[in-house]
Formats: structure tokens, C-alpha cells, sequence
């Protein structure tokens, strides 16, 4: 590889290591043997700066390997799905090589789901303003369609800001005024709306954390948190934090499966473990 790495990921039955590199090109790394596949991008994506994040992901659909490329840089942002058994690129959301076609998009999270039948799996996308985005990958959609399209309403009334990591779930915020004092929530079943979880209330303003550092406010920009929780993409549930985490200072939070134990990262880089006694909201 002789250009920078950008993300990596491991194949789900750890055998794999997949990096993306900063021209967009795809390696899936060997590192019992050292050999390497190189999938290599149909052209280069421009090298502006920059970067604001890179994801990559992995995962098994209808017996075929796929990677997720998500990258948000300067005026362009691109979605792709690579099909690692065939080697077969393809952009996502009316994109092409050159992005996105809407430059003020943002997306702030994609994944893939597995939908049987199939021919690729579905990517599911949040944008930064609450909306859920769904391309089924069909083969007949024409490149270019207004991102309209794509776009799905849950649940009447609320936002979308959050997915589990295999796309059957979604975090739900419900839709307030700007002097509202509380905040309303839930989680939900991706393909149908239907509730997973009770609909929980709290006050406003409120950070919600992932495993990867991204945070998103809730309420009030700017102001000091009353409440702090958890979004666990593994398993699709929100864990409410203990207040001694209800700080600016959190830089990273990762919760235990039931919700008991709490490790995080302050910004000077220092990690604390802890007890945690908030509640779990599961997708049942």
C-alpha cells in the first residue's frame, strides 16, 4: 500500500483485515499469510482536506462478503459498497465516483442490513438533521436520483439519529420546540416503525455517546448536560449514564451488555472505569 490508511476494519469471523485507503481504494489483508487483495476504486477520490471521519465495515449477506465505505471530506461525501466476493463497486445514494451530488448531505452514520433475496444488501444512512435514509441497492435505480428517494419516516413526529449496526434498529428522537424542557425517545424496528422499546422521556439538553466517540447533543446547544446516555450499535440499546458523566470533559464511553460497568476517556486522554447504575432501555 502505498498510500495512507484512512480505516480498517476486521472481517466478522476475524480472519480478515480490510483497510481503507485515502484514495478510496479497498485492501483485504491476509495477516496469517501477509497476502493482500487490492479492490481498486474505478478513479481516484479527490485528495481534499479536511477529512472529517472515515468508517469502514464488514459484513456477510446472502453467503456474500460486502465492505461499507463512508467518508464525509471538505464539499463531497461518498457512500459505496464494495461486493468482495466478485469484486463489484457500488456507489450508493444516486452517487458516483465524484460523491454524493448534494455536497450539504452530512451523513453521520451508514450501515448495511440483510434483506433476503436480495441481489445486494440495503445501506441505511442518518443525516445530521434527524432524517433515515434507505437505498435497496435495486439494479434498475438510475444514478443521479433526487435523495428524496431515499428517504423514510419511522415514526410520526420523531427524528431518526441513530442505527444499530446490522440496520434492524433505529434510535428515535421526537421532534420539540426550541424552549422545551424535556426530550422524548425510543427505539424501533427499521422496516416496519414498530416500537422495540416504551417511549422514554427526560430533560433536556442531553449527549448521547457511541462506541466510536461520535457524540450528538440533544436539546440546547452549547448548554451543560442533566443527562448522559450510551448507544450501544452492537445491540441496539440506550443506557443512561450515571450524572458524574454528565460533563464536556467525556471524549469516549463504552458500557458493559447490562448496562452494570462504564469505561471512559476524559480528552487529556485519561481512562476511568466505573460502576454504572442508569437505566437500559432495550430493542426487545
Amino acid at each position: 500500500m502505498d498510500d495512507d490508511i484512512l480505516a480498517s476494519a476486521w472481517s466478522p469471523d476475524g480472519a480478515y483485515i480490510l483497510t481503507l485507503t485515502c484514495g478510496g481504494d479497498v485492501f483485504m489483508v491476509d495477516p496469517e499469510n501477509t497476502k493482500n487483495l487490492h479492490f481498486k476504486r474505478p478513479s481516484r477520490m479527490e485528495n481534499l482536506r479536511p477529512i472529517l471521519h472515515a468508517r469502514l465495515s464488514m459484513r456477510i449477506s446472502n453467503g456474500r462478503l460486502y465492505a461499507l465505505v463512508k467518508v464525509f471530506r471538505a464539499a463531497q461525501e461518498y457512500v459505496e459498497v464494495w461486493d468482495l466476493s466478485s469484486a463489484t463497486y457500488h456507489p450508493r445514494f444516486g452517487g458516483n465516483v465524484q460523491g454524493i451530488p448534494r455536497p450539504d448531505i452530512m451523513i453521520s452514520q451508514a450501515v448495511l442490513r440483510h434483506d433476503e433475496g436480495c441481489g445486494t444488501p440495503a445501506v441505511l444512512a442518518v443525516t445530521y438533521t434527524g432524517s433515515l435514509l434507505v437505498d435497496s441497492g435495486a439494479e434498475d435505480e438510475p444514478a443521479g436520483d433526487p435523495l428524496t428517494t431515499y428517504t423514510r419516516d419511522l415514526l410520526a413526529g420523531f427524528k431518526t439519529i441513530a442505527l444499530s449496526e446490522d440496520g434492524e434498529r433505529a434510535l428515535c428522537v421526537a421532534d420539540a420546540e426550541p424552549s422545551a424542557t424535556t426530550w422524548s425517545c425510543c427505539v424501533v424496528e427499521t422496516r416496519t416503525g414498530g416500537f422495540l422499546s416504551d417511549i422514554v422521556e427526560g430533560d433536556f439538553p442531553v449527549g448521547i455517546f457511541w462506541e466510536n466517540g461520535t457524540h450528538r447533543d440533544v436539546g440546547h446547544r452549547g448548554a451543560k448536560y442533566r443527562r448522559s446516555w450510551f448507544w450501544d450499535t452492537h445491540n441496539g440499546c440506550l443506557y443512561r449514564l450515571l450524572p458524574t458523566l454528565d460533563t464536556k470533559h467525556v471524549r469516549k464511553v463504552v458500557v458493559s451488555r447490562d448496562g452494570s460497568r462504564v469505561v471512559w476517556a476524559d480528552q487529556g486522554g485519561g481512562v476511568h472505569f466505573g460502576r454504572n447504575e442508569g437505566d437500559v432501555i432495550r430493542a426487545e
